[in-house]
């Protein structure tokens, strides 16, 4: 087998023969593919520097540097973060991309989203928390939902409060001491 290009036909035919081989490039090392296939389960932290593709189930937690891509086939019950990530099937949990979210029209997304920028495509569906942009952080974003909800909670305890000290008030009006 051929390691270099080379003009003699055998070693070109044996390149061909094997899908597996790839020919070095001069800008730098060959990226490859991390692939867990349909019939795959995978549970805890799943870390790669190399490109993953999921098709089967992961749960726990999926990181690389490289490109996400989730599979139509897939479910992953987990935190992921990539530079770009493309959902095809489902991912729950938090999803971080330094770069680009693509959701495809069978994507499915359930949980806080992170990204620079995002492609989505009709039919595609995020549920939950969402930020976008250079200086998007999921942290940022639940730290300030968390902050109004808290806000709206403090109101309704004294708004019933209030209602609570005037119906005390109103019963002691209609009913005379004593009884």
């Amino acid at each position: 087998m051929a390691i270099f290009n080379s003009t003699d036909a055998t070693s070109k035919e044996n390149e061909r023969s094997d899908s597996s081989f790839r020919t070095p490039s001069m800008n730098g090392p060959v990226a490859s593919d991390t692939v867990v296939g349909t019939s795959v389960s995978l549970e805890g932290e799943f870390t790669s520097n190399e490109n993953i593709v999921i098709h089967g189930q992961v749960r726990g937690t999926v990181s690389t540097e490289q490109d996400l891509t989730i599979g139509e086939s897939a479910e992953v019950h987990a935190d992921v973060s990539a530079e770009n990530i493309t959902v095809s099937g489902l991912v729950e949990g938090t999803v971080r991309a330094t770069g680009r979210l693509r959701l495809t029209a069978t994507g499915r997304v359930k949980g806080d989203v992170s990204t620079k920028s995002l492609v989505v495509e009709e039919g595609a569906e995020i549920t939950g928390q969402f930020s976008m942009g250079s200086d998007a952080s999921s942290t940022k974003v639940a730290e300030v939902l968390r902050g109004q909800k808290d806000e709206k909670t403090e109101k309704k305890r004294e708004t019933m409060a209030e209602r609570d000290a005037s119906a005390e008030d109103a019963i002691e009006k209609l009913v005379p001491e004593g009884i």
